[in-house]
């Protein structure tokens, strides 16, 4: 009866603990190289107008994208279009091979219930300490498909493919931009999805997208530093000349008392 029980115990905690883990990412039909040759936008009043992995989401002001390479799409001259939003794509080396999409429920969100673990690190990284991933368990635990001193690696590239922002965009023949993840192997900026420094992929350049807060903050750290060393020289240079003062005084006393006693 007690042993029934327990059973029953851990496998209802087995369904609650795998009901609670999201899993972010799905395999889709998709390879990178069919993802890198989509260029036409589709314009959309619901999802049903969009084709797999796609939904009805961003508007694009026409004047963007006028008489360039759009495909069929038909723009709206003076107003606001819904066009076809992309998943973003997860993506193995091999360029035909299947990619993952990520769930756009999940994108933004920092849970740390999310399955697998996406970030991934060279085994050399983990070596020599200067890379680590959310913990891991097993191999399963990562979308790299290997768990290696509890962080998540791969012995090969993977690759983000993110669709660029129409509303912003002069130019639309392509419509993704994939590069390598952060800490893949690189030797420029081109080969990553953000930037390329001191050979690996890295989230972003030292001082690049941060706030306005930030950007104060740090200037006036950098101010305050040169203000207090301002003061610093300038508190050591009144000792300097006070003391030199002092002793030019004691001279001059001694002198006098030199010349009263010879008179």
């Amino acid at each position: 009866m007690k042993t029934g029980l327990l059973n029953r115990i851990l496998l209802l905690s087995g369904i609650t603990l795998s009901a609670c883990q999201k899993t972010i990412i799905h395999p889709s039909d998709f390879t990178r190289s069919h993802i890198e040759s989509i260029k036409e936008v589709t314009l959309c009043n619901s999802d049903s107008d969009c084709g797999p992995y796609s939904y009805c989401g961003s508007s694009i002001d026409e004047s963007n994208v006028i008489e360039k390479d759009t495909g069929s799409v038909k723009f709206v001259k003076g107003i606001k279009n819904k066009y076809c939003v992309y998943m973003d794509f997860l993506c193995p080396e091999d360029e035909k091979a299947n990619c993952y999409y990520v769930d756009e429920i999940y994108k933004y969100s920092y849970d740390s219930s999310f399955k697998p673990i996406i970030d991934t690190c060279l085994k050399e990284q983990v070596d020599n300490g200067t890379c680590k991933t959310k913990k891991c368990e097993t191999n399963e635990d990562c979308f790299s498909g290997s768990c290696y001193s509890n962080t998540c690696v791969t012995t090969t590239p993977l690759y983000k493919c993110e669709q660029f922002d129409l509303r912003t965009m002069t130019d639309v023949s392509s419509r993704f931009d994939c590069g390598k993840i952060d800490n893949m192997k690189c030797k420029e900026d081109d080969e990553c999805s953000n930037f390329c420094r001191d050979g690996y992929c890295i989230f972003r350049r030292e001082d690049e997208g941060k706030s306005f807060f930030e950007i104060v903050k740090h200037a006036f750290s950098l101010c305050s530093e040169i203000i207090i060393s301002v003061l610093v020289v300038v508190v050591l240079i009144v000792i300097v000349y006070g003391f030199i003062s002092i002793l030019n005084k004691l001279g001059g006393g001694k002198k006098q008392e030199k010349k009263n006693k010879k008179d």
